[in-house]
């Protein structure tokens, strides 16, 4: 299936009955975030349910924000920050290791139990086996964003076939891997990963060998050409491996230790369970799981193919250890590590050359 990697879109708020005189408050009902490559997918699907939803119950206060996936919306940029859990919408909807899993925001909301899990008729048992399922039944994981490697057969050469993360530790690699970034900032979650296997000696380790970071439309784009910017090596979320054309030159690698991935997760008030029903089994059900399994997200509901290869496995960073420190922190600690071996390298080679 060809994937689109470019990724274009504008910030969309979208209100219902917003001029009406009635309305009591902006408080939303739903915030719906997801990833670039899925936003209009998304969207259109959970319009689809609103419409049914609101001709049903004639709901006249329902309101809703889908913020861009693409860039940031500065509108509820601080909607975490609130102490007040009746100004938080009913339903969360988030992906990565955002706000929402920030330690103030999980000690203020998620340990008290104003949000609960939905059950699963039936979960895949990869999710279950990764241990994606949240034990205190706050956060519900409904679908993951795996990060694999594409591997540049001809860059590589006599090197080995990298089979595991810790892998890429080895020197042999020495600035022949590209990693994720976004308008110039490399991306954590990574990081993070390598930070917990490994510790800070494992990022002294990595960050020699990193030659740079780039969107994952780009790695797409320059993996298996003959461009001197390109490297052996790509850590690339699977879509966007999957998106790369040069398929003769290159060799996806789904890691023996399983695919990094971040969550896609929902956080739903306990009290609306039942009366917004329709919008979480939009998101665990299987005509939306199936739309993301196709765009390689794959997707918690058993019923959905996620067209993984065989034996493949998630790699998570684990609930306890998410948990038992504030991720934000953790973030910009596993970034100082980084930045400061990896920077030292560049001016090292500066001085050399």
């Amino acid at each position: 299936m060809a994937v689109n990697v470019d990724c274009e879109v504008k910030d969309e708020i979208i209100w219902k009955n917003e001029n009406d005189p009635s309305l009591k408050s902006l408080k939303l009902s739903f915030f719906g975030h997801t990833y670039c490559p899925l936003k209009h997918t998304f969207k259109d699907s959970f319009e689809i349910v609103l419409n049914k939803y609101l001709l049903e119950t004639g709901d006249t206060y329902f309101k809703y924000f889908i913020p861009s996936a693409c860039s940031d919306s500065e509108k509820y940029d601080d909607l975490w920050k609130t102490d007040d859990i009746d100004e938080l919408p009913e339903i969360i909807v988030g992906a990565g290791f955002g706000d929402f899993f920030n330690q103030e925001f999980i000690d203020k909301f998620v340990k008290n139990a104003y949000f609960k899990a939905v059950p699963y008729t039936g979960i895949h048992k990869t999710f279950t086996s990764a241990g994606l399922i949240d034990p205190d039944g706050g956060y519900t994981i409904y679908s993951v964003f795996p990060l694999v490697m594409l591997i540049d057969k001809r860059k590589l050469g006599e090197m080995p076939v990298p089979k595991q993360w810790g892998d890429l530790l080895n020197p042999v690699y020495a600035n022949n891997i590209i990693i994720g970034a976004s308008h110039g900032d490399i991306h954590e979650d990574f990081l993070m990963y390598i930070y917990k296997e490994y510790g800070e000696q494992g990022l002294k380790m990595l960050a020699p060998n990193i030659k740079d970071g780039l969107h994952a439309s780009q790695m797409a784009k320059l993996a298996g050409t003959n461009s001197s910017n390109g490297a052996a090596i790509y850590v690339i979320p699977w879509m966007f491996a999957k998106a790369c054309p040069k398929t003769e030159t290159t060799e996806l690698i789904w890691p023996d230790d399983g695919a990094l991935v971040t969550p896609m997760y929902m956080l739903v008030k306990k009290d609306v369970i039942e009366s917004y029903q329709p919008f979480i089994d939009f998101l665990t059900g299987f005509d939306y799981g199936q739309k993301s399994a196709n765009t390689y997200f794959p997707a918690a509901n058993g019923e959905v193919d996620n067209k993984m290869p065989a034996g493949a496995e998630f790699k998570w960073l684990g609930w306890d250890y998410i948990k038992s420190q504030a991720i934000d922190e953790l973030k910009e600690c596993v970034m100082n590590i980084f930045k400061m071996n990896w920077q030292y390298r560049n001016e090292v080679e500066e001085i050399e050359s």
